[in-house]
């Protein structure tokens, strides 16, 4: 691997991620954010084997607390959610779920966030600071 090209490419996905979420194409932002996340990590723990298991480990490092969420009647840990129902729904499906959204309202103090909704919506709302953790988390330099 060309190490060299590798950081390269992370820092071009994080800046066109910051531009276009400062266009309010936060989807978008969020997909290049995640991208180059998941180079990050692969730089980071090369002998680690499998995309999902390099970025979930890093992902973990990156914080120390651990967050339990209840999604679609299942439980997920913050970093798992973080790769399946936001990087591959994005890369996969080409949009998030709709029943995942970024909420502004959860931004009121600037931090991270996370409300899982009941009934009648059932909808798993996340701040937009998630971004930022998620570009930092990528850049960690």
């Amino acid at each position: 691997m060309d190490i060299a090209r590798a950081e390269a490419g992370i820092q071009a996905r994080l800046a066109d991620a910051d531009l276009l979420w400062q266009l309010g194409r936060r989807e978008s932002a969020f997909l290049l954010a995640l991208t180059a996340l998941g180079a990050r990590s692969r730089l980071a723990l090369p002998e680690v084997k499998g995309d999902r298991d390099a970025f979930v480990t890093y992902l973990k490092a990156q914080h120390g607390w651990r967050i339990e969420i209840e999604y679609r009647g299942k439980q997920w840990s913050i970093d798992n959610l973080i790769y399946t129902w936001l990087r591959c729904q994005l890369v996969h499906e080409g949009a998030l779920p709709i029943d995942l959204v970024i909420d502004d309202t959860l931004s009121q103090n600037g931090g991270l966030s996370v409300r899982a909704g009941g009934a009648p919506e059932y909808v798993l709302l996340l701040s937009p600071a998630w971004f930022d953790f998620i570009s930092s988390a990528a850049d960690p330099g």
